[in-house]
């Protein structure tokens, strides 16, 4: 999937949330200095991807479409 993201054939549609918590995740990992955490941020924005605020519509519709309630998305 990551060269499907790198080549333009996929789309990554994420909650806006995403950046956050991949930031908080990179600064928790044992090992990894702030330089190469910034690189991995840096390379989840240069992926084809699409930051989306969640809505309640949004929500529901992923509800509905995944047959999942809202805390399981």
């Amino acid at each position: 999937m990551r060269n499907e993201l790198i080549e333009g054939r996929k789309t990554l549609v994420a909650p806006d949330l995403l950046i956050y918590e991949v930031e908080n995740a990179l600064k928790f990992r044992p090992g990894l200095g702030s330089k190469d955490a910034s690189k991995a941020i840096e390379y989840l924005f240069d992926l084809r991807s699409e930051l989306v605020t969640p809505s309640r519509e949004l929500l529901n519709e992923c509800a509905i479409t995944l047959q999942v309630w809202h805390h399981d998305l």
